[in-house]
């Protein structure tokens, strides 16, 4: 398809690439934590524990911001006839993903685990989740 006629598809089109880019988002910071999950060289090895951890963040930042093109694709008709269309696995998946929303009954879950580690850990170095971590950690023994 050339881009002049993705372009006369409007806000579909722009929801598609938006959907494009937060799926390569999403999978590329997973390749990063796998990558980092298995077995290092001696030289990598010692940042392999923060190198996880950094993916984990990251993947949980996307996921917030994808988030809202779910919200967008189940308001698009045109969106829920392609759905409409896909494989089952693909329609479950993203029927568990509409219990996320704001409003649905597994919103304040995502908001206590993965939005507050994108608005805390992830992007914005937060002083009382840290405090917290550095407490706990410190309060275990060695």
């Amino acid at each position: 398809m050339d881009l002049e006629r993705l372009e006369r598809q409007g806000a579909d089109a722009n929801l598609a690439i938006r959907l494009m880019r937060a799926a390569d988002d999403i999978a590329l910071a997973h390749w990063g934590l796998r990558h980092f999950t298995g077995k290092q060289p001696r030289m990598e090895g010692h940042v392999q524990l923060g190198a996880r951890r950094y993916f984990v963040r990251l993947q949980c930042g996307h996921l917030v911001e994808a988030m809202k093109l779910i919200a967008e694709v189940q308001a698009s008709p045109r969106f829920l006839t392609l759905l409409a269309h896909c494989e089952p696995f693909a329609r479950e998946a993203f029927a568990r993903l509409l219990n996320y929303l704001p409003g649905a009954p597994m919103k304040s879950e995502f908001d206590t685990r993965i939005k507050s580690i994108r608005n805390k850990a992830a992007f914005h170095y937060d002083r009382k989740m840290v405090g917290a971590a550095l407490e706990s950690r410190a309060s275990r023994p060695q």
